[in-house]
């Protein structure tokens, strides 16, 4: 997979995933990732229709972010603010 390779080699401050991507969850993918960068951050987007879906889907994914698609550009990028101003929770 594309991103685990990219991942081994580079290192981010923040991923942005899905939670349904083909092959393998988000939530997989994320759980995959932090073996390599504990520290990164991730913001899920989902088509589920409320947080409460979000949650019951996805319980696993621990305390991160989501949006529900279609997202506005406008608000990933003021999550995406609010994530990266967190500091030190490793989420």
């Amino acid at each position: 997979m594309a991103a685990l390779e990219l991942v081994e080699t580079e290192t981010f401050d923040l991923a942005i995933l899905d939670v349904k991507i083909p092959k393998i969850s988000g939530i997989e993918l994320k759980k995959r990732i932090q073996v390599l960068h504990p520290a990164m951050k991730f913001i899920f987007m989902t088509g589920h229709s409320s947080e409460d879906d979000f949650k019951t889907g996805a319980a696993e994914a621990g305390k991160d972010f989501y949006l529900v698609k279609p997202v506005k550009i406008e608000s990933l990028l003021e999550k995406m603010n609010e994530v990266m101003q967190q500091q030190g929770d490793g989420k």
